[in-house]
């Protein structure tokens, strides 16, 4: 009977790297998931650090080179040229004025390039150049704007955005409110506009309301164009200062928002010669305390018929009384008065009666 051979175990740690690498792990050996875990490295690798060291990036459309920040496209590329060529024709897009410009928010390399798009757009809509012109130019330059061109700014703002840079660093474009349209601006001239006052450095003024006004501005200067001042306010009465005494001053006011090439009311008023002021009108003379003075103008009039045509209470025998003791007369006139006693005047005397 033959002899069994017993079963030999391989020695522990035995069978080396590749006994290892071929063991396997779920479905697949070791090794191939190595070769798997590499591929992966290296595609993450690549994928993160194309370019790196270069500056070099591949857009959308597989383009390496720089990237265009106004297109997304690699600068240069068909991509890129193609769509900075829709941005600034102005021709066949959605945001199209048809002045010529770009209105598309956010394609403005710079904020004259934003300038020159709002000024179109503003005059596209209706707006005076010259009034448009002015609005975006105060804007950007961080001045005061009137009501009517902050209405003016908020239409461009909605329509193409913010500029690329604020008027005030950091700061956010102007809140979005609801401008005035060609329907709302005010009536103008405003009626009833006259002077209050009169100084000699200042000239006060007023004038009725008119419909739809915000605001009015009064302007003053020693031309017609009354260029030399002006003030805005919310009430309808303004004063002109700093004005020169006695010289002749030409007013003018105007309701806001005011459309371009609205009529203003206007009017002519010299200073005062001294720094009191008139109030407008000439202060009167103070009442005369003298006695009245009445000729006699005919034979029969008497201290009697005097004194009730004058509405004397005291009388006759008291007006000659008067006229004896009171009156500015000389010694000799008064002995003739007293001579002729309170009834006997003759034509051409002289008789003087209180005032009550």
């Amino acid at each position: 009977m033959a002899e069994s051979t017993p079963d030999v175990k391989p020695p522990e740690g035995g069978g080396g790297l590749s006994a290892k690498l071929g063991k396997k792990i779920g479905p697949l050996p070791l090794a191939a998931w190595l070769v798997i875990a590499v591929g992966i490295f290296y595609f993450v690798y690549k994928k993160n650090n194309t370019g790196t060291g270069s500056g070099q990036e591949t857009d959308s459309a597989g383009n390496v080179g720089t990237i265009d920040p106004k297109t997304g496209y690699v600068a240069g590329s068909a991509e890129d040229a193609a769509a900075l060529g829709q941005a600034s024709s102005g021709l066949g897009t959605s945001a199209d004025t048809g002045t010529g410009g770009s209105t598309v928010s956010g394609q403005y390399a710079d904020n004259n390039a934003w300038a020159v798009a709002a000024i179109n757009y503003l005059v596209s809509i209706g707006v005076d150049a010259t009034s448009a012109n002015a609005a975006v130019t105060q804007f950007l330059s961080s001045q005061t704007l009137t009501t009517t061109q902050q209405g003016e700014i908020n239409l461009v703002i909605q329509r193409l955005g913010a500029p690329p840079s604020p008027p005030e660093p950091g700061g956010s474009p102007p809140p979005v409110v609801t401008p005035p349209s060609s329907s709302t601006y005010a009536t103008n001239p405003p009626t009833g506009f006259t002077t209050t006052s009169v100084t000699a450095s200042s000239i006060g003024a007023k004038w009725n309301a008119a419909t739809n006004a915000a605001s009015y501005t009064l302007y003053w200067g020693t031309t017609a164009e009354a260029k030399d001042g002006h003030t805005t306010v919310s009430t309808t009465a303004a004063t002109a200062t700093g004005l020169k005494a006695n010289t002749l001053y030409h007013l003018r006011v105007q309701a806001n928002p005011v459309k371009s090439g609205a009529g203003f009311a206007s009017l002519t008023k010299t200073t005062a010669k001294t720094s009191g002021s008139t109030g407008g009108g000439t202060k009167p003379k103070p009442e005369s305390k003298a006695p009245y003075k009445h000729t006699v103008t005919h034979d029969g009039e008497s201290y009697s018929s005097i004194a009730a045509q004058y509405h004397y209470k005291g009388g006759g025998h008291a007006l000659w009384v008067y006229n004896y003791t009171d009156s500015p007369h000389t010694k000799e006139a008064k002995a003739e008065i007293k001579k002729r006693g309170p009834d006997k005047l003759f034509h051409g005397s002289t008789v003087y009666i209180p005032r009550s």
